[in-house]
């Protein structure tokens, strides 16, 4: 974990290197405080606790579902790319479909041409404004859950998810949680912070708190952007419901980001 505070204290910078990191730095947030107390099932279904437990165990409904839409998905792109795929017992991904109507292959392997990997980097803005549709984020998640299967075929995959607000209490705020690819990695991790609305609205809230010192935040912040280096793939926040409304949506953005990066390696 790494915090730097310039512009007189009021712009913060903070880095996580891993699920238990965070889940340690808020451990001792006082009952008392907004992000632990508060009750709108509407804003956010699930209480602090079950956030934490979810978070640090998995969220196997949740990620159920995303797996389904995100496997749909990948099946579009993968018979619009030519790509092969062959079913087993054993392989790289788990087909839900499969799964669900008890077919014994229902794990998905892929046939590509082996060769040298190149590296790519996502970041994923988790910074959602209240007027977002859960559908909206969810459908979201479930691309950028077929987008990392897609690429961890053919690329190095560098993942990090980013909150960044201004106007909290008088500062900025970034909060990067870089996941570590080789030993953390998994599908329920990205279900949880790319779909599920309990790491903003719990899990990062608790972290605005005590790093502000405040036991509320008066309203969290406004959604703002990283500019992010050139070559990255990043998700913007979300301010508003649009281009990820329905899976053809976000199948379209997703086929959109991966011809983008077939033609600059042409």
């Amino acid at each position: 974990m790494n915090i730097t505070r310039t512009n007189k204290g009021k712009t913060i910078d903070m880095s996580f290197e891993s699920v238990s990191e965070i889940l340690d730095y808020i451990s001792d947030m006082p009952e008392s405080n907004y992000s632990r107390g508060y009750n709108k099932p509407s804003f956010c279904p699930f209480t602090w606790e079950e956030s934490n437990r979810l978070f640090r165990e998995g969220w196997p409904d949740g990620v159920k579902d995303v797996a389904f839409q995100a496997d749909r998905i990948n099946d579009l792109i993968d018979e619009a790319s030519g790509y092969g795929i062959e079913h087993d017992v054993t392989g790289d991904y788990i087909d839900i479909g499969s799964y669900l109507e008890g077919v014994p292959e229902c794990f998905g392997k892929m046939v590509t041409a082996e060769g040298p990997k190149d590296e790519v980097e996502i970041i994923v803005s988790a910074t959602v404004s209240s007027a977002v549709d859960e559908s909206t984020v969810f459908h979201r998640g479930a691309a950028i859950a077929s987008l990392i299967d897609q690429l961890r075929r053919t690329h190095f995959v560098k993942l990090s998810f980013v909150v960044k607000v201004t106007g909290i209490m008088g500062s900025d705020i970034t909060t990067y949680f870089h996941v570590n690819m080789q030993n953390e990695y998994s599908r329920d991790l990205i279900a949880f912070m790319a779909a599920n609305a309990a790491y903003l609205r719990r899990i990062w809230f608790s972290i605005a708190e005590k790093v502000l010192g405040e036991s509320s935040c008066e309203g969290y912040g406004r959604v703002s952007n990283i500019l992010p280096a050139p070559g990255v793939i990043y998700f913007e926040g979300l301010t508003e419901n649009k281009g990820w409304e329905t899976l053809d949506e976000a199948t379209t953005n997703v086929q959109a980001i991966l011809d983008g990066i077939t033609r600059g390696t042409d």
